[in-house]
């Protein structure tokens, strides 16, 4: 091995490895960790995806070339594909593949009408037996709502936890100068309380707030669901004597106990699927959860009297037409989800 002009022996090793591996047609992700397994932070991806490019364009040769006095100008359509590859490099990551300054790169970023966003957090790292779960539900409910428009009919329902000390999370106009408030976390260990509530595109039919520190079990939920059968019979007697209780619930433990499935097909109840790990297709997580929060935000209670005052005014705020919405947007959560391969809808 001849060394290179200016290189140690160690940079010539790296160098004749990258030659390798992308010889090999190994991805320059992949090459650059294969690297590091021998030669401990050898080298970064986006070294490699530099050189890569290189020898995509000119040919293989490990000699460092001449840089001209300025810089060329950079193609866009390198840039978006770079993007592409890996949507996490940094302006500077891609300054240096591209051998300009990150000015530059955040220019033409502009241009290409790129920006950079924060990750999201998600309920699952969804596996793809999951995701493909996901798109076979959502495909089946699609294909019974086109047949018979059954969420009309639909009851669904869930729990949140309530704090009693709710900090004020919503977004303030400032000026440049100004730097953004930080907003603490809630403190797990802070008093809280249980709301269950069950609701179809009417309105509310039942809720109530469980006694501070308990928790959901099997006991407890079927408990429940005899009072929201009793409920269903005051409120909505049609909907029992006529079409059937469509029933739509997640897949927690407590509802998916052998003595709730018991109960329910004693019930009569026609039990919606809904897969695992899915929030963003449970009407109540997507849309009156999400609502309330907005609602509860800023807002300190010193009992459980208190929140129960705070809920039943939430419920009492929203018009008929606000629930049949959050109802009838479910088929195009199924939509959106079938369209994403099963990924999770992020809004």
């Amino acid at each position: 091995m001849e060394p290179l002009e200016g290189l140690n022996s160690h940079d010539v090793r790296v160098r004749y490895a990258m030659e390798y591996e992308y010889c090999r047609g190994t991805p320059p992700s992949i090459a650059a960790a294969n690297i590091n397994e021998v030669y401990p932070k050898a080298v970064g991806e986006s070294t490699c995806y530099r050189w890569w490019k290189r020898w995509k364009e000119e040919g293989v040769n490990v000699e460092d070339k001449e840089r001209p006095g300025q810089p060329s100008k950079i193609d866009n359509e390198v840039l978006t594909d770079l993007i592409e590859m890996n949507p996490k490099f940094s302006t500077k990551e891609l300054g240096d593949i591209l051998e300009v300054d990150a000015t530059t790169i955040q220019r033409h970023l502009k241009a290409i009408g790129k920006r950079y966003v924060s990750s999201v957090l998600v309920p699952h790292d969804l596996t793809p037996q999951q995701m493909a779960k996901r798109v076979e539900v959502c495909q089946q409910l699609l294909s019974r709502e086109n047949s018979d428009g059954f969420i009309r009919h639909m009851i669904t329902g869930d729990e949140k936890l309530i704090y009693y000390v709710n900090a004020d999370k919503r977004s303030e106009w400032r000026s440049p100068e100004q730097l953004p408030v930080g907003t603490p976390r809630p403190d797990f260990r802070q008093q809280k309380v249980m709301l269950s509530v069950w609701w179809d595109k009417t309105g509310i039919i039942h809720w109530e707030l469980l006694e501070v520190g308990a928790t959901i079990t099997a006991e407890v939920y079927c408990q429940q669901l005899t009072r929201l059968r009793d409920k269903l019979f005051e409120k909505r007697g049609s909907l029992i004597r006529y079409w059937g209780v469509k029933f739509q619930q997640d897949n927690a433990p407590s509802h998916t106990a052998k003595k709730t499935k018991d109960l329910l097909k004693k019930f009569g109840w026609d039990v919606v699927d809904h897969p695992p790990y899915s929030p963003d297709i449970a009407p109540s997580d997507y849309y009156l959860f999400r609502s309330m929060r907005h609602f509860l935000d800023g807002k300190k209670f010193k009992n459980r009297e208190e929140v129960k005052m705070a809920v039943q005014e939430f419920f009492d705020s929203q018009p008929e037409e606000w629930y049949s919405k959050g109802i009838y947007e479910l088929p195009n959560k199924w939509r959106d989800v079938i369209d994403l391969n099963g990924n999770y809808i992020i809004n």
